[in-house]
């Protein structure tokens, strides 16, 4: 049975959660700027409890975001720190699915869109289909993007195109019967999506992505052999020219 450490510093929640065989533990807490305090004793706390040390562990995984740069820098260095020194593989997971994944624990529609907010009048969306086992899996690239991009006509383009036949359903139809929102963005922009025709009626409680979702996305990972060296760890920030950008829009 797999051993798997997942840590979760991608946005302003802060988690840790440890796969021993079947049995998953966590410790979750909205911490705003205190990751890097919080997270090796979430770990040395969770270790302790299932009286495991980090040389026992079969990987250690990470969101790697997308999410707060701080926060992603943090994470990733903790993992990679931990693995480096129980020479362990590491596995990348990505924040959206996390919430996505999230959103299927909780209802039972096929449909997810997962959006967190970037700040500076974007968000990182991306949609996402249930798929036979349950499983979160991306119709489309993650990327980030103005809220004024993301309406009802280009989900229900998205969402068709992640069924095996067209419905012919229009995109009001769509939006209202088959689909979840998660992630800070819906808050964050909720006059612009609601403008742009997006049901808030599907929203749910999930604003962070936890480390125990994460697990689920490590699991597969690991069964698959998608391992990852340490140094291979790398951000997945989607939006790489942050100063660039201010510069070009000032």
């Amino acid at each position: 049975m797999s051993k798997i450490l997942c840590i979760d510093a991608a946005t302003e929640a802060c988690s840790v959660a440890l796969l021993n065989g079947t049995e998953i533990t966590q410790e979750y807490r909205v911490a705003p700027r205190q990751h890097a305090a919080l997270l090796l004793p979430m770990v040395e706390s969770l270790l302790a409890d299932s009286d495991l040390s980090l040389n026992q562990l079969d990987a250690i995984a990470c969101n790697v975001g997308p999410g707060a740069f701080t926060g992603i820098r943090i994470g990733v260095s903790v993992a990679q720190g931990l693995a480096y020194g129980a020479q362990l593989p590491t596995i990348a997971v990505s924040g959206l699915y996390c919430l996505a994944q999230q959103a299927f624990k909780v209802n039972s529609g096929d449909f997810c869109l997962a959006a967190i907010d970037a700040r500076m009048g974007e968000v990182y969306f991306a949609p996402f289909r249930r798929d036979e086992s349950g499983h979160a899996e991306n119709l489309e690239s993650e990327v980030v993007i103005s809220p004024r991009y993301i309406t009802a006509k280009s989900v229900a383009a998205a969402f068709n195109r992640g069924k095996q036949t067209e419905t012919g359903e229009d995109e009001q139809d769509t939006c209202k019967r088959i689909f979840s929102l998660a992630g800070s963005g819906w808050a964050a922009y909720e006059t612009d999506f609601k403008n742009n025709g997006i049901n808030y009626e599907q929203l749910i409680e999930a604003q962070f992505p936890r480390a125990e979702t994460g697990l689920s996305w490590a699991k597969i990972a690991f069964k698959k052999g998608n391992l990852l060296s340490p140094a291979d760890l790398q951000p997945s920030y989607l939006r790489n020219k942050v100063a660039e950008k201010k510069a070009k829009t000032s």
